[in-house]
């Protein structure tokens, strides 16, 4: 199995004075015009989410919180493999660990969902080609 990338999020802040901080990561040159201007917006980029959340702190001068925690939905699990066997014209998928299977026509979809999916699903093979892959 591939590892997995380090999942990343985006952060702005409004400020008014003050400084907000996120150890290890540096702040990104905020470009914008508007009520969110480079002065008074902190900018992070891609940063990393680790145990599924992101901790920093608002400095002195901030007019919010002190101290900062983000939590990101640790219900989410990473999915199981999805396997495909063939069997003249139907196509046995099974996979573990959840998921809703959809399908596609092409690799850039529409995907939708496949109803009343459940593992083992069969699948006669009508048209060329068909995509599958499972949604959390």
């Amino acid at each position: 199995m591939d590892a997995e990338a380090t999942p990343t999020v985006d952060l702005y802040f409004y400020k008014s004075a003050g400084t907000v901080s996120i150890a290890g990561v540096t702040t990104t040159p905020f470009t914008a015009s508007g009520i969110f201007t480079p002065g008074n917006t902190t900018y992070f980029k891609a940063v990393p989410v680790t145990g599924g959340s992101v901790t920093g702190n608002f400095g002195p001068g901030t007019t919010v919180v002190d101290g900062l925690t983000i939590v990101l939905n640790s219900a989410q699990t990473q999915l199981g493999s999805l396997g495909i066997t063939r069997s003249g014209q139907n196509l046995m998928i099974s996979w573990s660990d959840g998921g809703t299977l959809q399908s596609a026509p092409t690799i850039k979809g529409p995907w939708t969902d496949v109803p009343n999916a459940k593992s083992p699903q069969t699948v006669t093979v009508s048209s060329p080609q068909q995509f599958y892959r499972l949604k959390q």
